[in-house]
């Protein structure tokens, strides 16, 4: 709304009333220096509520850039598939299906522990904890398997198990 309109308005409300001209123009000023006061700090707000790299040039040449990896976060945050899902996958599937997931049925690969006994739950979410330290160090924990004499990984040494590759027919 323009300050002329504002003007108006006050005007068209004051008519009615008994007031003196000297009281209706320290009223109109009064109400026209308040209207400012709040547009200005209605200007201030709106501008903090954005960036200008948002709406520059150069803000969107740089969200435009494909990436292969905000495109996997991006289907992954989509499908859920989070930490929460990762540790039931690794966890349940390991633990109730002997050692076996998916993708190690895929494989051909199954876990076993040292003295052969089967993974509980809670000794399978041990084991997927692990290759967050296996992360952790920067990914040595997953590729100590090359130096390790029984080839086992960090997450491995951690819950005292093995990798056994159940394709490999036994030497006879």
């Amino acid at each position: 709304m323009s300050r002329a309109s504002v003007e108006q308005l006050i005007k068209s409300q004051l008519a009615d009333k008994e007031i003196s001209d000297l009281d209706q123009k320290e009223i109109i000023t009064h109400y026209l220096t308040a209207y400012a006061t709040e547009k200005e700090r209605t200007k201030v707000e709106m501008t903090v509520d954005f960036f200008p790299s948002e709406i520059s040039d150069e803000g969107t040449a740089e969200n435009d850039t494909y990436s292969v990896i905000k495109w996997v976060k991006g289907i992954a945050a989509d499908l859920g598939l989070g930490f929460g899902w990762a540790a039931l996958y690794f966890s349940v599937f390991t633990a109730w299906w002997g050692g076996i997931t998916p993708g190690k049925k895929l494989c051909g690969l199954r876990v076993v522990k040292l003295d052969n006994s089967p993974l509980t739950l809670w000794e399978s979410f041990g084991r997927y904890g692990g290759y967050g330290a296996g992360l952790a160090t920067g990914l040595l924990g997953f590729l100590q398997i090359y130096w390790d004499p029984n080839r086992q990984a960090i997450q491995d040494k951690i819950s005292e198990t093995l990798v056994l590759d159940v394709r490999r027919q036994a030497v006879k």
